[in-house]
């Protein structure tokens, strides 16, 4: 990661920590605690590459989704080529590697999808994270929470709240100790908007 990036990210960090305190002092020490956030690069294999993983992953086990894409992965050349294998021709063997119905149905709308340039990595790049949820919502099977991960974690956008991550919801519930932590949530995710 770059200097700017890591700069960056300390900034974020801070005025996370900054925000936090009003809401939790536990929340705040936690995030002082943890750091500024560093992800790694997870562009190396394309988009469609990363959005397949995030929908076959959807719902499982950690242990159950690795176990599932490492068969995707030996029925291709290499990694960057496992975009290839998401066709209607590999439907059974998509379905025999233990993917569902309805995720090997998302898996070929990724596949026709980029078959028909709709996930061009720089023109997604330069979009909107509101921008591009709405164009990668609009392939059959990809949902928001998907939209918010590819965003985050292929993209590389610091300022998505992923309203929706049971798990997010939950910790962040445990962490704030309120009544009502999807309100807390919503208001701490205004404040720490702010940042930019």
């Amino acid at each position: 990661m770059s200097t700017t990036a890591d700069n960056e990210s300390g900034k974020a960090h801070r005025h996370l920590v900054r925000v936090a305190r009003p809401i939790s002092n536990f929340l705040a020490e936690t995030l002082r605690d943890v750091g500024p956030l560093i992800l790694p690069d997870r562009t190396s294999n394309g988009l469609t590459y990363f959005l397949g993983r995030t929908v076959v992953g959807q719902g499982l086990s950690t242990h159950a989704a690795r176990t599932i894409w490492s068969r995707i992965l030996s029925a291709s050349e290499r990694p960057a080529a496992v975009a290839d294998c998401f066709t209607e021709d590999s439907a059974p063997t998509l379905r025999g590697f233990g993917i569902s119905k309805n995720k090997v149905r998302a898996l070929l709308s990724l596949g026709r999808a980029r078959r028909e340039g709709r996930l061009r990595d720089g023109y997604l790049r330069n979009l909107s994270h509101e921008q591009r949820s709405q164009d990668l919502v609009a392939l059959w099977g990809v949902g928001q929470w998907t939209c918010d991960m590819a965003s985050m974690f292929y993209f590389g956008f610091p300022d998505v709240w992923p309203d929706n991550d049971v798990t997010v919801k939950k910790t962040f519930a445990r962490m704030v100790d309120t009544t009502s932590p999807a309100s807390t949530a919503q208001r701490f995710r205004h404040i720490a908007h702010t940042w930019r």
